[in-house]
């Protein structure tokens, strides 16, 4: 793991303790999982993936709906917050994996999605043939991330690889991959006091995937 990465994962360690206690990060949280629920056709038997799963703010409203939830991070603070809340409230179909340490068998998953996360990857082309071969075949893949911005986002916080990205030219890169694309869309507007008392606002997007159907 390069030191850029020891010291992300150092940052997200200790922002557990308090992730789940901002109102912005639970709504987007729960906003997630409705879209996602209506954007994929999800059963008792939906295999998921939640990739880069944090605290659970969208895997925990999401495990109603499926039939597991493997949900991976890096973070080892954010996946011992996760943990407790399972216990707490006796979700069952959610199963914490800790990357990279946890080998996912490739092919396993009907359903792979992450959120706000991709722009923390080094390699972007690597972990979309990552997510390529994690999904079976006919599965669905989701990325929702931040739109190309101005850097301004995060500030001096967790040190992001990527300032966003262009929907079009993700697409472009998964059609490579044998991914048949869906409609991109904005789903969402985070807003963050940027100075002078205004808010400034970062749209994200949604970008949904299937692999190897026309």
């Amino acid at each position: 793991m390069s030191s850029s990465s020891e010291s992300n994962v150092a940052h997200f360690d200790e922002a557990a303790k308090t992730w789940a206690e901002e109102p912005r990060r639970i709504a987007l949280g729960e906003a997630m999982a409705g879209v996602i629920a209506e954007a994929i056709p999800l059963t008792s038997d939906t295999r998921a993936l939640d990739f880069g799963c944090g605290v659970g703010l969208v895997c925990v409203p999401l495990a109603p709906k499926v039939g597991s939830i493997t949900a991976a991070d890096t973070s080892l603070g954010m996946l011992a917050a996760l943990e407790a809340r399972v216990r707490e409230l006796g979700i069952t179909n959610i199963m914490p994996r800790t990357l990279p340490t946890d080998a996912l068998e490739d092919g396993a998953f009907d359903f792979v999605y992450t959120c706000m996360v991709l722009h923390h990857v080094a390699d972007v082309e690597a972990q979309l043939q990552q997510f390529a071969a994690w999904c079976a075949p006919g599965g669905w893949l989701l990325i929702s991330d931040l739109e190309t911005e101005d850097g301004t986002f995060h500030g001096a916080d967790a040190g992001p690889v990527h300032h966003g990205f262009d929907p079009r030219e993700l697409a472009k890169q998964l059609e490579g991959l044998g991914f048949t694309i869906g409609e991109a869309q904005t789903i969402h507007t985070l807003k963050r006091d940027r100075g002078e008392g205004k808010d400034k606002e970062y749209p994200l997007f949604m970008l949904t995937a299937r692999k190897g159907v026309a």
